[in-house]
């Protein structure tokens, strides 16, 4: 805990979901898969110095990373929006593997 936080004042709706199926076996090199999920909707983050109020924040992200291989890793952002003061951002954001990634990213107009 730090002093900073206790001047945050945050609130929406926020659903995540996560999810490590399959077997793990060394001897087979078998490894599972896991997937997150997350959600936001009607979102807002306040700081007492902050100039303006994060408003009207929207996400929808989702990962998944196939056999717990950084390889395969798939980040998916394809929604973020928020307001803040009289500017926003709207963008989208997917990420496929590590070693060889491959980067897509776009800001929307409104």
């Amino acid at each position: 805990y730090t002093p900073w936080f206790s001047k945050i004042d945050a609130g929406g709706k926020t659903e995540i979901v996560s999810n490590l199926k399959g077997k793990y076996s060394v001897a087979e090199n078998a490894l599972p898969d896991f997937d997150l999920k997350m959600t936001v909707r009607k979102g807002y983050l306040d700081y007492d110095k902050a100039p303006a109020t994060l408003q009207n924040l929207y996400i929808d992200f989702n990962t998944k990373l196939p056999r717990l291989n950084m390889d395969s890793l798939l980040v998916n952002i394809d929604s973020l929006y928020f307001d803040m003061g009289k500017t926003y951002l709207a963008s989208s954001f997917h990420l496929k593997g590590l070693n060889k990634m491959f980067i897509q990213s776009k800001r929307f107009p409104i």
